[in-house]
């Protein structure tokens, strides 16, 4: 099973879908914080190599989804795709997606009969590395695709998340002064846009850390 990612396709993406060439909500609407794995029960695999330059281990940034398998039909082809959202957004379109995109990485095909998936995305899965101290706050999106429709070699509206599919969405920081985060996400919510609709940071309140970090860009106000 090999994750598969494109650095071409996200600014294309974003053109198509957000006009932008250049929490996470439960069915509710509530903010829902990703809980640390216990490290003595922890399925974190150690951190791969970062993909960022410089590197910094920081950027990667680990997880266990976490589900109710009896939600699938035994052999059900199932891929986990991994969304990785900044919490500013660039068009009004983008706070129903979950936040204006960065990168993403999908996991064809997995395994659900045990409930749980280990997983693993960098920051500079796609090149470029914007630190939170720099960029504020990231969502983390986490999808069980059960149709294929999350896979972005179709086109802009693989980052419409579908009623009815298992998916969580998460606010986290993401800083190259700490160590990688190791998540555990239970996936339970299935109202498709109502999981990931959200209130974004507005962009003048998006300040600059007093602490810096080497980010290739930068949505921060000093």
């Amino acid at each position: 099973m090999r994750p598969t990612s494109s650095y071409r396709m996200l600014p294309l993406l974003s053109c198509l879908v957000l006009g932008a060439c250049g929490g996470a909500a439960t069915s509710q609407g509530a903010p829902d914080a990703a809980m640390p794995v216990d490290a003595a029960m922890s399925a974190c695999a150690p951190p791969e190599p970062s993909l960022c330059t410089p590197a910094n281990e920081g950027s990667v940034i680990r997880g266990v989804a976490r589900f109710d398998p009896a939600h699938y039909k035994p052999g059900q082809d199932v891929s986990l795709v991994l969304y990785l959202h900044h919490r500013v957004v660039l068009k009004a379109g983008e706070a129903m997606l979950g936040g204006h995109p960065h990168a993403f990485k999908r996991y064809p095909s997995v395994d659900v009969s045990s409930g749980q998936i280990p997983f693993s995305i960098d920051l500079c899965e796609l090149g470029t590395a914007m630190w939170s101290e720099e960029n504020c706050g990231f969502n983390l999106l986490a999808i069980l695709d059960e149709d294929g429709s999350n896979d972005l070699r179709k086109g802009a509206p693989a980052l419409l998340p579908q009623a009815g599919e298992l998916m969580k969405m998460v606010p986290l920081e993401i800083s190259c002064h700490a160590a990688s985060p190791c998540l555990e996400l239970q996936l339970d919510c299935v109202g498709g846009e109502a999981c990931t609709t959200f209130q974004p940071t507005p962009m003048s309140e998006c300040r600059c850390a007093a602490s810096h970090c080497p980010s290739d860009d930068s949505m921060c106000t000093p």
